[in-house]
């Protein structure tokens, strides 16, 4: 399962769920979409609705299982010993900068993508979609 995070205006919700969407066609998974943000976000509402998209919304535990990490008590236990902080965890994908990352176009199944990813690259290869 592909997740990605809304926010924004339309033009940055389509191309939030455009990398998604590639990600998930590339990698024969299902994409889900958060639109928790829009909870407390009242600049712009979630306008995605009035498209023809795979409308699959995330439920908090989907999104808690590729967000939350729980190490378990021996890494804690080490973690503690060697004076080390908690890991970064790998599923949750933060955008690093505002251009194009192509290491993102190699990411596998089970993520959740947090970012605004403008850039028509993510999403070239499928543009028939």
């Amino acid at each position: 399962m592909i997740i990605v995070r809304l926010i924004g205006g339309l033009g940055n919700q389509l191309f939030q769920y455009a990398v998604g969407r590639y990600l998930a066609e590339k990698n024969e998974s299902e994409l889900k979409i958060d639109i928790s943000e829009f909870k407390t976000y009242k600049l712009h509402k979630y306008s995605l609705w009035a498209f023809n998209i795979q409308e699959n919304f995330a439920s908090l535990d989907e999104v808690n299982a590729l967000t939350v990490r729980k190490p378990g008590i021996a890494e804690r236990v080490v973690r503690r010993i060697l004076c080390r902080p908690q890991g970064e965890i790998q599923t949750n994908i933060q955008e690093k900068h505002f251009s194009f990352d192509p290491d993102i176009m190699n990411l596998s199944d089970g993520i959740y993508l947090n970012g605004y990813w403008q850039s028509e690259k993510y999403f070239s290869d499928i543009e028939d979609i």
